[in-house]
This record gives structure tokens, C-alpha cells and sequence, in this order.
């Protein structure tokens, strides 16, 4: 996820979604690429000490390697070519994703040992013996991936010494990210961020911001009926200050961290608005915050949305900003207020949605489906499931218009 996000992106403002990269929520993904490099990036930027112990990560690492082979099972659909092109796939992205890690420039600032050029270089030379060794050969074990790491964390401890957490870490990400660009690690001090997109709630104050380098934070906007919005906050005012702490050269991710916080605390924010000429003092009591994943077409007076794009052809419009535990019961409010009011047919907003829980997914594509298979999962361990589509969903007739992102 792209860090500093304290509520959920820019997607309470009228009309068709809007990409962001920079507003106040866990939603952010409205593109791939900058995605995973910003979540890379939040990663080195963490303390080392919060991190897995080395243990851990190594069992870690293995058990996903275990994944890769073809054990005694029946089902040989994919076959040993298969896993063999995997396992060459995640060597060659272990020892890219490392080297990466190595020529970032801001990783240096948190491991002193990185401005180290000859050490660093030593190490480079190390990862990448190991992927031309790799290239060569006609087979590749598990053995050979563990191999990798094993020599890699060995020349780690006789150059950078960089903790080998991060090197662990870095080998499981590479893994993951082999297999399909859908496929993440969860870490522990990932774990908030992601319920909080998952759950569709989180504790904090309600507010969308963003910032630039050497810059204050500023305000995006309050989100409708939270605590920010109460106390007044406006688009464009600047936190100068969170608890008497300057944000000026404070990470947005830090900053996050210090506005969200256990129900009913209060944070203290320092505000500077135009045409005020001094800064002040704002005190916000945090509370639960529900993340709206579903959008109509512009907001009524009082807050509600119009989930009708043009009354007198009837045609409806819903937009779904990621798919929460939430969002099949604010859907079928929605789909029902429009069946209610007469719609005929219904545009269905998906784009820059970056996806979410599965059952949410399947309960949404139910309310527009009659009949067949929506979705079936098979896994390695676990019996084959099917969930198929039943005909009592709020929208089954009419004509509908889904719009996703090419």
C-alpha cells in the first residue's frame, strides 16, 4: 500500500473516480507500479527492530519454497516445467529485488552501512555469481533457491552486515511477487493497514491529506460526518504540527501514524488556513471512521449521494471504490433506492477499483447475476470450491454498463 493515508482516498467527490496517488486513506492503488514501489519503500524505511525475528523469516522462506515443488499429489495439471520456470522466475527476482535494495538511495538512510561502496559492490558481485550460476543450469531444486539466500545472507554477514531480516524479507517479497502481481505478504506491522482496507473501518479523524517534500501536510478534505469534519478542518489548511511535532521533514507515514490512534484520544493538530495570520491549535477526538465504498453519481444536500446520473431516462450510476466487508449491504441499499425510484438501467463504476475480499466480490457480482458459475477456487490442500450466481439479487433486469479499467 502506499503509505501516509490516514482515512480513504479521494473518491467523495462527485462524478466518475479520480486517481491520487497522495490522499488520506489505505485505498491508494490506483496505480500497480507505483503501488509496489511505494510499499517497497515504506518497508526500508521501517524500523529494523519491529521486523521479524531472523528465525521466523527463515521459516518463513521456506515454507513458501516448500509451495514450489511438485509433491506426491494426484493433480499434476501444471506439471514439474511449471515449477521449474517458477523457481528459475523467483532466484532471478530474489537477486533483482535485493539489488535493488542495494542502489536505493534511501535505503542509505537507514542503513548506514550502505554508503559503503566497495562492501556494497562486493555484495553485488556475490547476488549476481549467484543468478549467472542459475542460468546455467538445466534443473533447479528448492535446494538452489534456498542455496541463493543462503549465500547471499553468508556474503551479507562478511560485507554490508545489513540485518537479515531485510534480506529475508526481500527474498520473500521477490517469492510472492513472482507468482502474479495479486500476490503480497501480509507483515505484522502490516497488519492494521490491511484490516483497515479489508473492514472497511479504522480509528482516526476522518480526514484526506498529502504532502510534499520539505513541505507541510495539507488538508485534502474532511470526509462527510467524522470528527475533522465536525471540528472544521478545511481543504487547503496546512498541519504544520501533529502533538507539537513539526511535519515539515516528517514522513507522511509518521505523520499517519500519529493522527490515527485508540477511540476517544485525542490528537493535537497546529493549523495554518489562508487568511488567518497566525497558526492554531485544533483538538480532534478520534473515533471509528467507515470507509463509504460505494459512490453515486453526486452529493445531495446534507451528504447523501444521487445514484441517479439522468432522472428522465432513468439511468442509475454506481461506483464501487474497492470491495470491504461493507460493501454488499451499502450496495443493495443503493441498487434498491434505484429500483424503488424506477431505474431502467444502471452504470456500474469499477475503475481504479484495486479489488479487495473475494466474498465481497462474488456477493456484488450476485446482485446483478441470474444464473451460472461466478467464481471457483482449487487449491494444493484444499477440496475444489464453487459459488454460483441465485436470482435474488436487487438488480436482475435491466440493461447495465460495468466500467473497469482497461
Amino acid at each position: 500500500m502506499a503509505p501516509g493515508h490516514e482515512g480513504e482516498p479521494g473518491t467523495d467527490l462527485a462524478g466518475p473516480p479520480r486517481p491520487s496517488h497522495t490522499t488520506d486513506g489505505c485505498n491508494c492503488f490506483y496505480c500497480t507500479r507505483n503501488l509496489y514501489h511505494d510499499r517497497g519503500m515504506a518497508r526500508l524505511e521501517h524500523d529494523v527492530v519491529t521486523l521479524p525475528a531472523d528465525q521466523q523469516a527463515l521459516g518463513l522462506v521456506e515454507a513458501i519454497l516448500s509451495e514450489t515443488r511438485v509433491g506426491p499429489y494426484q493433480d499434476r495439471e501444471l506439471g514439474e516445467a511449471h515449477f521449474l520456470k517458477i523457481r528459475l522466475s523467483i532466484i532471478q527476482g530474489n537477486g533483482e529485488r535485493v539489488k535493488v535494495l542495494l542502489e536505493t538511495p534511501e535505503a542509505a538512510a537507514s542503513f548506514e552501512s550502505l554508503a559503503d561502496k566497495d562492501k556494497r559492490t562486493k555484495l553485488l558481485k556475490v547476488i549476481d555469481r549467484h543468478m549467472q550460476r542459475i542460468r546455467t543450469q538445466h534443473t533447479v531444486e528448492h535446494v538452489h533457491v534456498q542455496g541463493a539466500l543462503n549465500g547471499v545472507l553468508d556474503a551479507n554477514d562478511r560485507t554490508l552486515r545489513l540485518p537479515p531480516e531485510v534480506i529475508d524479507m526481500e527474498f520473500a517479497e521477490a517469492m510472492l511477487e513472482e507468482l502474479d502481481r495479486f500476490t503480497g505478504m501480509i507483515w505484522p506491522y502490516e497488519e492494521e493497514d490491511f484490516r483497515k482496507r479489508t473492514m472497511g473501518s479504522f480509528c482516526g479523524i476522518g480526514v484526506q491529506i498529502r504532502k510534499e517534500a520539505g513541505r507541510a501536510i495539507e488538508v485534502v478534505t474532511p470526509l462527510a460526518d467524522t470528527p475533522a469534519f465536525r471540528a472544521k478542518l478545511r481543504a487547503g489548511d496546512l498541519i504544520m504540527a501533529v502533538n507539537g511535532k513539526s511535519t515539515k521533514l516528517m514522513r507522511i507515514s509518521r505523520a499517519v501514524k500519529m493522527i490515527t490512534g485508540k477511540r476517544y484520544t485525542t490528537v493535537k493538530l497546529t493549523i495554518k488556513r489562508a487568511g488567518r495570520v497566525k497558526p492554531f491549535l485544533v483538538k480532534i477526538k478520534r473515533d471509528i471512521i467507515h470507509i463509504r465504498t460505494v459512490k453515486g453519481w453526486r452529493r445531495l444536500p446534507g451528504g447523501k449521494w444521487d445514484f441517479f446520473i439522468d432522472r428522465e431516462y432513468r439511468i442509475g450510476y454506481v461506483r464501487l471504490t474497492q470491495f470491504t466487508s461493507d460493501t454488499i449491504d451499502e450496495l443493495r441499499r443503493a441498487l434498491r433506492s434505484l429500483r424503488n425510484d424506477g431505474a431502467s438501467s444502471v452504470i456500474l463504476d469499477l475503475r481504479f477499483n484495486p479489488g479487495g475480499l473475494l466474498t465481497s466480490a462474488v456477493d456484488v457480482a450476485d446482485e446483478f447475476l441470474r444464473r451460472g458459475l461466478i467464481v471457483s477456487t482449487k487449491g494444493r490442500n484444499v477440496p475444489k470450491s464453487e459459488r454460483s450466481a441465485t436470482a435474488l439479487g436487487e438488480y436482475q433486469s435491466g440493461m447495465l454498463v460495468v466500467l473497469a479499467n482497461r
